[in-house]
């Protein structure tokens, strides 16, 4: 896998183009395409449709049917890690594909089919750079589908009691990944019910102009449409559309963050509760400054005009797909180092009846009564910056360039260079004195360098949240310190490393929630399992309660209390030993707040 990283430099340094690996369209999704172009209700399946006398149908040996206002859906069964059966529905379409006319729009609504459609395999990923597969262009346009996993013996009974309802929004940069790469396997050994969803990225995702041409969110709008079509329908698969936990990890985290405070999310639906997971709306890149002049960058390269901004949209609407998605790759100075190029934006109110969001979320949190008291669970993973840390460790000579050009290189991995009245150099000079006391970057200081990303990047931006939003609702801190000994680690084999020897990285607990074909769970030590299965329960019990209340690996009750002072804050430390400590790093989480760099 660390070839990932020499292709990337390769590429810097040269002008290829990462390589197109084409989605042949599936069932699903010519199915779909047939029911855009054709405007009208049309038959996904050669089957008639069968009456039932409720929304369940009984269960059948073979595949599990659910009736719903759009129409029915077969799915197929599977098995829980500890032996449940699932009742899955995978690749359902919440929305037209995002094509030809509707690209760049915001997603629109299915029209209801008729016949029964076969929900057996999970929907196209959206078109995507690939950050962890030697940047390949992969995926398709037509991606817009979600799955719904839930326990089977309670889909056949006619209960009263509906479940909760767990949505997932990965995350990925809002340049990659999908839905179907974290699996229900483990959360639905308990009595709740999964949603995973995919939505638009990168350019496709997030192009803006900043006026009507293209006002950009509209994967934020993608996941809220699924969002309304979990509301609206998930009671047909036995789920309270009442009680819908959001729960994201990275950007997935910042998006829950943004629909917290969106005045578009606020009006469609009311949010039961939520967790954040190595992310918030107050890190510092949930926003970007500066998509239009990417978008003008890629248009260039595509030989579109960027003097209008209507112009620029309309050529880049009627470009192949992929070769557009491909040209992103070239926005990267460093290619190690994954800045956000693409992401939400503030959208002008001027003209728009719908905005997702129309100020910082800073400036939210500031007004009073402007936060919806949601619950929440929030928190960061030990050593966050070691993925990216590690990422530069591997190629050696790397740290002679970042040295060679200090401020210049500093200032863009630490995403501060286009930060409007900084002094790159004073800043740079203050980072270096700080975390390395002013000694070069190199093997010696890589735990520092560690550090420093992961502060800047995830941990600075959580403190802040937990602050603010401590003061509105209950919210629960946590610090996850676990390293697992079974090779569970998402970043030691997304790079590709023998073993982990960077401690608790970005997206180390995603394993222990989520069956993922990315990551190894054979998970041989009892801690490993231990861990797992604490984690589920967390999620299980908030998503049913507002409240953790966790058990330890020996059945002990855990005591996790919310944040009651912004300014002496608590959190869960979760290992194998979890316990409650004070706030870890806040030297220098000190530091990052004078620094004003957000």
């Amino acid at each position: 896998m660390s070839f990932v990283f020499l292709f990337n430099l390769f590429c810097a340094i040269t002008d290829c183009t990462p390589p197109v690996s084409h989605t042949s369209p599936g069932r699903n999704e010519l199915s779909i395409l047939s029911l855009a172009s054709m405007n009208s209700a049309i038959s996904l399946d050669e089957r008639s449709a069968r009456s039932h006398s409720n929304n369940l149908s009984d269960l059948r040996d073979d595949f599990p049917i659910v009736r719903t206002s759009l129409g029915e859906i077969e799915g197929h069964f599977m098995e829980s890690r500890g032996g449940r059966k699932i009742a899955a529905f995978e690749g359902i379409p919440f929305a037209l594909p995002p094509v030809g006319e509707r690209r760049f729009r915001n997603p629109v609504p299915l029209t209801p089919w008729k016949g029964i459609l076969s929900a057996k395999k999970p929907g196209n990923d959206c078109l995507q750079l690939d950050i962890s597969r030697q940047m390949r262009v992969r995926g398709s346009e037509s991606c817009l589908y979600l799955s719904i996993y839930t326990p089977a013996p309670l889909i056949s009974n006619n209960r009263t009691k509906l479940l909760n309802v767990i949505f997932y929004i990965h995350g990925g940069c809002w340049e990659s990944f999908s839905g179907k790469d974290f699996g229900p396997q483990y959360l639905l050994d308990k009595d709740t019910i999964l949603v995973t969803s995919n939505y638009r990225l990168g350019i496709l995702g997030f192009l803006s102009t900043g006026d009507r041409a293209a006002r950009g969110n509209y994967g934020m709008k993608d996941q809220l449409e699924a969002l309304k079509w979990t509301v609206e329908h998930i009671s047909n698969f036995g789920g309270d559309p009442k009680k819908i936990t959001v729960i994201g990890e990275s950007v997935g985290a910042a998006s829950v963050g943004l629909h917290i405070i969106s005045p578009l999310t606020s009006k469609a639906l009311h949010i039961h509760g939520a967790i954040m997971l190595s992310g918030s709306g107050l890190n510092h890149w949930t926003l970007i400054n500066d998509t239009f002049s990417n978008s003008k960058e890629i248009a260039k390269r595509m030989h579109c005009p960027t003097a209008n901004s209507e112009d620029l949209v309309e050529c880049l609407r009627h470009k192949d797909p992929y070769m557009v998605v491909g040209q992103q790759f070239h926005l990267w100075k460093i290619p190690v180092v994954i800045r956000m190029v693409f992401g939400p934006v503030i959208e002008s109110n001027v003209d728009n009846p719908d905005p997702f969001i129309v100020e910082a979320p800073e400036v939210t949190y500031s007004k009073p009564n402007a936060i919806r008291p949601i619950p929440v669970i929030c928190g960061v993973n030990k050593n966050e910056g070691a993925l990216f840390a590690a990422s530069i460790h591997i190629i050696p000579f790397l740290y002679d360039a970042i040295n060679s050009k200090r401020d210049e290189m500093i200032s863009y991995i630490m995403d501060y260079d286009t930060v409007p009245g900084v002094n790159l150099a004073e800043t740079s000079t203050k980072i270096s004195k700080f975390y390395f006391n002013d000694k070069p970057w190199s093997n010696i200081n890589r735990d520092r360098i560690s550090d420093a990303l992961g502060d800047r990047s995830f941990t600075s931006g959580v403190y802040k949240f937990l602050q603010r939003h401590s003061q509105v609702a209950p919210t629960y801190g946590y610090f996850f310190t676990h390293e697992s000994t079974s090779g569970s680690s998402f970043m030691s084999q997304t790079l590709g490393l023998r073993k982990n020897e960077w401690g608790t990285s970005h997206g180390d607990e995603l394993p222990f929630i989520f069956s993922m074909d990315r990551v190894s769970q054979d998970f041989t030590d009892p801690k490993d399992m231990a861990i797992s299965k604490f984690l589920v329960d967390v999620i299980v019990n908030f998503s049913n309660d507002k409240q953790p209340f966790p058990q330890n690996a020996v059945g002990e009750n855990v005591t996790w209390s919310p944040i009651l002072n912004p300014k002496y804050m608590e959190l869960l430390e979760i290992n194998d030993k979890t316990r409650m400590i004070p706030f870890p790093y806040m030297e220098r989480m000190k530091f990052w707040e004078h620094l004003k760099l957000n």
